[in-house]
């Protein structure tokens, strides 16, 4: 069972990757590539963070979550598989272009990103609200 803090926490962490993903769309509009892959993955970190801590799964590590999520929602196929690869290709390629110089990123690839973010992110919070609805 979780506290009222944690359920606050998980609220809060989702209403931030919303925020996060809107951050997203106005960098990709502005044509700033790099920053529109950092807000996309970070939007999803957050999305996932929310409900992995619903779950009672708390991790400092970016692979620890991904670990959870592939054990715990991937494989379990609460998403749709391509929606869960989204998680991680946009993962890889923000550490590529976070961390690695004079990467190139194609805009087709980061829009499409871009739109699938937002059916992940989606589901995601639905699975939340599913989670929290078991913990009352």
């Amino acid at each position: 069972m979780i506290s009222d803090q944690q359920r606050l926490i998980c609220l809060h962490r989702m209403e931030r990757a919303v925020n996060t993903l809107r951050e997203a769309r106005v960098l990709f509009s502005n044509q700033m590539p790099q920053g529109t892959v950092n807000r996309i993955y970070y939007a999803m970190f957050y999305a996932v963070g929310a409900l992995a801590l619903a779950h009672g799964f708390r991790t400092s590590k970016h692979t620890g979550l991904q670990s959870w999520f592939n054990q715990n929602i991937l494989r379990k196929g609460l998403i749709e598989a391509n929606l869960g690869k989204l998680y991680h290709r946009a993962f890889e390629l923000r550490n590529r272009s976070d961390y690695t110089d004079l990467v190139e990123l194609d805009a087709e690839v980061i829009g499409s990103m871009l739109e699938q973010a937002e059916p992940f992110i989606g589901r995601i919070e639905e699975l939340l609200m599913e989670q929290l609805q078991k913990e009352n």
